[in-house]
């Protein structure tokens, strides 16, 4: 007599959509560095296996081989790191520097992240984090 233990089992299946989450992306409100309260800058993020930042590594990837790279110092490797945070930034509101209001743009992405490593980081953690991109 055979039992039924597909209860105990996990269904692989019910992560089927996942990455049209991640691609969808999800909220992150941006704390600050001291105080850990919100700042007011809302940015939505793409998930670790989103098209973004899929092609953002792909083109890090082909730019290494490109420019036949066997080494990679530090001051590289956080450019790439800035360049995949930045990839994953699909909009924001709240963005206000130096009293000027800073609409969204791929290369207004890069520029924050590279002037204000705190904000890189929190995208860093939170875009690559599956769990941040399931339904609750």
């Amino acid at each position: 007599m055979s039992e039924t233990v597909a209860s105990e089992k996990f269904d692989l299946n019910s992560l089927s959509n996942l990455t049209d989450l991640q691609e969808e992306g999800n909220e992150l409100k941006i704390l600050h560095p001291g105080t850990g309260e919100p700042i007011g800058i809302t940015m939505r993020v793409a998930g670790p296996d989103s098209k973004r930042q899929k092609s953002a590594n792909s083109g890090i990837i082909a730019e290494r081989a490109e420019m036949r790279i066997r080494k990679i110092t530090g001051a590289r490797l956080e450019d790439e790191s800035i360049r995949t945070a930045a990839a994953s930034v699909m909009s924001w509101t709240g963005v206000v520097d130096n009293g000027v209001e800073i609409s969204y743009s791929p290369s207004a992405a890069l520029s924050l992240l590279t002037k204000y490593p705190f904000i890189r980081e929190q995208v860093q953690v939170y875009s690559s984090d599956r769990a941040n991109f399931l339904k609750k």
